[in-house]
């Protein structure tokens, strides 16, 4: 029988109704209608002759209008069936029927071999039952029932490249994200992980975590240092450019490192008083150091303003804010604004 988390379908017009025929050899009368009980028993209408063939019938009619109406024809193939002539032209009936789309052809197996099977048959998918009522499986299969698992949620760094689309693979984005949203102030090596410790937080393998982080290193976002801790060959640590959060700060952080520096050098180039001084650049615009620091690299790396990194572990990484050139900023301004 069923289990009851394998309840057949409806028939209620939502679904077609299944009819099965049901051949097989006298000699397999007892197991025959065990099955045919059981098929019944779940919702699939079964062609059984002794249910079917009446005193006085024509027993030839009455076959062909049961394979006729079919949507399933089942032969029963025991050793004791397989070369009866009668049960052989039956299948013969099954096949036309089957060739003319018609329904569908399941040879079912009782204590019988595939090797024992003709030719014709080996190519079919033959279940094989050990009774009468425990046909589970194929009951299943009968109704088109899927033995998938239910479809689960992606990986959590698939789940995040759903949400927000940044261009790069999965595991690559998962780990800036994380690295980006752990950074304290936006600087160098901050924040510095094992690529254990990042493989366990992105919920990814550690042969992902690796393939991120050397995508994310050929593109100068990160570097890896202590490359062997101990006799661990996965023991290096993932050390933060300041790069990456120029890049992806815009999909994490609520802000965009390229717009913020645009500002400061609009304001740079409409106010002839506006402060060199980083510290006072924060409090004027209300941002964090962690917000400025990518602006200003932004800045650095188109040119505009010199390299003035602080050294140690102060929050702001540049200490001034000068322009390189007297057109720096102008320059700057108009490929931006383009």
């Amino acid at each position: 029988m069923m289990t009851e988390n394998r309840k057949h379908p409806r028939t209620d017009g939502k679904h077609q109704a299944r009819r099965v025929f049901l051949s097989y050899g006298s000699e397999d009368t007892h197991l025959a209608r065990q099955l045919a009980e059981t098929l019944r028993k779940n919702g699939i209408e079964t062609w059984w002759d002794e249910w079917e063939i009446r005193s006085g019938d024509s027993i030839r009619h009455k076959i062909d209008e049961g394979i006729k109406t079919c949507t399933h024809f089942l032969v029963l193939l025991t050793p004791q069936s397989i070369d009866r002539p009668w049960v052989t032209t039956e299948m013969d009936a099954g096949f036309v029927h089957q060739l003319a789309g018609k329904c569908k052809f399941i040879p079912v197996r009782y204590e019988l071999p595939i090797a024992m099977l003709p030719l014709t048959l080996k190519g079919v998918k033959s279940p094989e039952i050990k009774s009468g009522t425990d046909i589970g499986d194929l009951i299943s299969d009968i109704y088109e029932l899927s033995k998938k698992p239910a479809l689960g949620e992606p990986p959590a760094a698939v789940r995040q490249a759903q949400e927000i689309e940044t261009g790069y693979p999965p595991a690559v984005q998962a780990v800036a994200k994380l690295l980006v949203e752990k950074s304290k102030h936006g600087r160098a090596s901050d924040p510095s992980s094992t690529i254990r410790e990042i493989a366990a937080a992105v919920g990814s393998s550690l042969e992902d975590a690796e393939d991120a982080v050397y995508d994310l290193e050929e593109h100068g976002f990160l570097r890896k240092i202590s490359k062997f801790l101990g006799k661990k060959p996965s023991g290096y640590r993932v050390s933060t450019m300041p790069s990456l959060f120029v890049e992806f700060d815009r999909y994490f952080m609520g802000w965009n490192a390229e717009d913020d520096a645009i500002q400061i050098a609009t304001d740079m180039v409409n106010d002839k008083k506006f402060t060199t001084n980083p510290e006072k650049i924060v409090k004027q615009y209300g941002w964090s150091p962690r917000r400025l620091n990518p602006a200003l690299k932004y800045l650095v790396d188109e040119e505009a303003i010199h390299n003035t990194y602080k050294h140690g572990i102060h929050p702001l990484v540049i200490s001034c804010v000068r322009e390189t050139s007297h057109s720096a900023i102008r320059r700057f301004l108009q490929e931006h604004r383009l």
